[in-house]
């Protein structure tokens, strides 16, 4: 397994009377390679969950493995090397760009891990291609200058010249268009296929992860409370209502059609998966009537 979380609980500003438990005995495990959406509303734990995969945040109790050994950057591993491994894009990246160049901001973490002028520069220019921003155009302008798609395209590569193994992507959409959106959803697939990266995209939307991730990790109140492929967690509708989650406007229209007593399938969430039942449902209707 790449990485492990054990009984994790997390609280911040221990020992005080503002003491808050943010994470309470969450465990969950992800494969390498896979593409892992972790989903729940503002304040469920999300942000502080990620945090603890590179060390950024120690647990109150509770560990982190990857691949088998603790993350306690202090014990197991320097911080460079496990922030090389594990990259971690937060919310509103843009808001980080702060060289004067977007190649010297891109190069920043691999200069910051060690690598000479030439080599982070080199990496800085491939994860710009990477990320569909041409070296050439964009090298030596302000990260300031770009717009906000090509802001957040350059924060993705600053994190990938890190060539990190795992890419944890915190909101990345927030604040986008549904066409800039869409864009983000796309280079992260790309990537994903391309470099063989495992990913982690955290959302409080599971429309916007439900076509890309193998499976759906759903944090509650500082807990996980459901573990499963999109159509599994889709599937049950009135237990997500309940942890003030809405389904995908296609998995709503096929609940209700349920709820309606036509036999089409529960946690469709895609247009074509949709309208394969809809049909299906329509031509056994229509047999039932000749």
């Amino acid at each position: 397994m790449f990485l492990t979380v054990e009984k994790l609980t997390h609280v911040y500003l221990p020992g005080t009377p503002f003491a808050v438990t943010a994470l309470r005995e969450v465990s969950l495990t992800i494969r390498k390679g896979e593409f892992v959406g972790l989903i729940g509303q503002t304040g469920s734990g999300k942000s502080t969950l990620i945090q603890h995969f590179n060390g950024l945040l120690k647990p109150a109790s509770g560990r982190i493995l990857l691949e088998g050994r603790e993350v306690v950057p202090e014990k197991s591993a320097t911080p460079v090397d496990l922030r090389r491994r594990i990259g971690l894009l937060f919310q509103f990246p843009e808001q980080q760009l702060f060289e004067e160049t977007v190649l010297a901001d891109v190069a920043f973490g691999p200069r910051n891990m060690g690598h000479t002028r030439e080599e982070a520069e080199s990496r800085a220019r491939d994860a710009l291609r990477a990320v569909g921003l041409s070296a050439d155009k964009y090298a030596d302008r302000s990260p300031f200058s770009l717009s906000g798609g090509e802001m957040r395209r350059a924060a993705i590569a600053g994190i990938l010249a890190m060539e990190p193994e795992m890419l944890v992507l915190d909101e990345p959409l927030a604040g986008l268009d549904p066409g800039g959106k869409r864009e983000i959803l796309d280079l992260i697939a790309a990537l994903r296929k391309e470099r063989g990266l495992t990913v982690v995209l955290v959302s409080h939307s599971m429309e916007e992860v439900a076509r890309l991730a193998d499976r759906l990790f759903v944090l509650s109140a500082g807990e996980l409370r459901k573990v499963g492929t999109p159509e599994e967690v889709f599937a049950d509708a009135e237990s997500l209502e309940r942890l003030g989650l809405a389904l995908p406007q296609l998995a709503q229209l096929m609940h209700k059609l349920r709820q309606a007593g036509k036999n089409v399938p529960a946690g469709v969430f895609t247009v074509d998966r949709a309208k394969k039942a809809i049909l299906a449902m329509l031509q056994e209707e229509k047999r039932g009537l000749v």
